[in-house]
Order: C-alpha cells, then structure tokens, then sequence
C-alpha cells in the first residue's frame, strides 16, 4: 500500500520536485528518517534513540524557511509574517525566563523534572 501512494505522490508532483530547494528539503528529511525508522538498515548501536530524527528535521525547517523566505518578498505577507515571529519569540522569552528563576543548578533541575514527571503520570495514567 505505502509503496504504490508513495509512487503516485512522487509521479503526481513532479514539477514541484524539480525545483532544487525542494528535493534538497526534502531528501534530506526522507533519508535521514528512512534511517531512524530501519529502512535503510545500520546497526542498532548506532542509533538508538528516536532523538536522531532531529537531524532529519533540518530538511523540514529548510523548506519552512525557504517558504517563509518566499512570503516576506511579498510586501502583502510581511506585516503578518513580522508580528507573528515576534510574538512566538517573545513567547519564548517569556518560557525560558520562568524556568531560568527555577532552575539554579542540577539539584534543582532534577526536583522539577522529577516533580513534572509525577504530574504527568498521575495526568495521563488514572485508574
């Protein structure tokens, strides 16, 4: 089943596979996660951790990136897009300033991870 979507994705947007940016994009997401998942096969002892696929994330943030790129030319998109990067970056000022008044060392870290870890087990396992 996935092999024959697969083929009728990849024939159905050609022309939008040839541009360069997008094949470089997405190649790079597809093999590093065709890694992560074992289709491509590597020992185990390589990679162990579904952490990997972070790497395979720079092809999806290249293409964000790229769109976004597109967008901003636009005079219509630049206001929105503008805004809408200064409140998720505020918002992440305002996270990381919270957990920096938290967090003072390893000991104190450990606490509130250990402490966010038993509300999300009491959150998500009730019996």
């Amino acid at each position: 089943m996935y092999p024959i979507l697969l083929l009728i994705v990849g024939v159905g947007f050609t022309d939008f596979w040839k541009r360069k940016w997008i094949m470089f994009g997405g190649g790079f997401f597809l093999i590093h996660l065709a890694v992560v998942i074992h289709l491509i096969p590597i020992s185990r002892l390589a990679i162990i951790a579904d952490r990997y696929v972070y790497l395979a994330a720079i092809g999806v943030f290249f293409l964000i990136g790229v769109a976004v790129n597109h967008l901003i030319q636009k005079d219509r998109y630049k206001p929105l897009l503008l805004t809408l990067s200064l409140i998720y970056v505020a918002s992440l000022a305002v996270y990381a300033h919270q957990y920096s008044k938290k967090w003072h060392d390893s000991a104190t870290l450990k606490v509130e991870m250990k402490a966010l870890f038993e509300r999300h087990q009491k959150e998500n396992y009730k019996k």
